[in-house]
C-alpha cells in the first residue's frame, strides 16, 4: 500500500517509514520476485530504489476494496 502511494521510493525510505525489521530486505524481495516490484540499483546515489509495478498496483487496488469491505478503521 505504501509503494502504491509513494512509489518510486528509496528503500532506505522504506526501512525508515515502515520497519526497520531485519526480514525487510527478504520482503522486498519476495515482491520482487512475484513481480510486484522491480528494485533498480543507482550507481550515482549508491542506493537502491523500489518501484511498484502495474502488477502490483492491481494488487495494492483489490487490497483497498478488501479493506473498505471490512471496514478499514484507519
Amino acid at each position: 500500500m505504501y509503494l502504491d502511494e509513494m512509489s518510486p521510493v528509496l528503500k532506505s525510505d522504506i526501512y525508515n517509514n515502515i520497519s526497520r525489521s531485519a526480514t525487510m530486505a527478504e520482503k522486498i524481495e519476495d515482491l520482487r520476485k512475484i513481480g510486484l516490484v522491480d528494485v533498480y540499483w543507482t550507481a550515482k546515489a549508491n542506493t537502491n530504489v523500489v518501484v511498484i509495478t502495474d502488477k502490483g498496483r492491481k494488487i495494492a487496488g483489490m487490497f483497498r476494496e478488501i479493506l473498505d469491505l471490512v471496514g478499514n478503521d484507519e
